[in-house]
């Protein structure tokens, strides 16, 4: 039986704030595994509450895109992508500011499945159309050539 948004609710401001804490991880004073779990985690409680997630991972965004490229397990990965989707979607002129680490997560994403491709696609596109061909040739342009390269040969961009 799955969470409901109800039940995890009354927690998920205090937890996912402590979860955003651990992952953001100034000093590397964490092991890498709890690094993990928590970025999963976040991906978790991101598909069943994601304005929660939204509103609370902040200056932990970079990181916790970082982190879930290395997630070796398909499934726990595809949860925290489907998670770092569903936060998009909550917030999509909140997670601009993270557009190039959103980028090279899902450059570096390894996932076969068709929706979540399709939903990179569609978020690439959104934020391309968002902020107009032009400033989106300057962001792009400062991509490393292989990223780029990777984002225009699967979303074509």
């Amino acid at each position: 039986q799955k969470l409901r948004a109800e039940e995890l609710l009354p927690y998920a401001d205090s937890f996912v704030t402590k979860l955003a804490e651990i992952v953001y991880n100034q000093h590397d004073q964490y092991h890498p595994s709890l690094l993990e779990n928590c970025a999963i985690t976040l991906g978790r409680v991101a598909m069943i509450v994601p304005t929660v997630v939204a509103t609370r991972i902040g200056q932990s965004f970079p990181k916790w895109c970082l982190i879930i490229i290395n997630i070796h397990d398909v499934t726990e990965k595809t949860h925290a992508y489907q998670g770092l989707i569903q936060v998009f979607w909550a917030d999509p002129n909140g997670c601009l500011p993270h557009l190039a680490h959103i980028c090279e997560a899902i450059a570096n994403s390894n996932i076969n499945s068709p929706e979540i491709q399709e939903q990179f696609r569609r978020i690439l596109h959104g934020c391309k159309s968002s902020v107009g061909e032009q400033q989106w040739n300057v962001f792009f342009a400062k991509f490393p050539p292989r990223l780029r390269d990777s984002l225009i040969a699967r979303y074509k961009l």
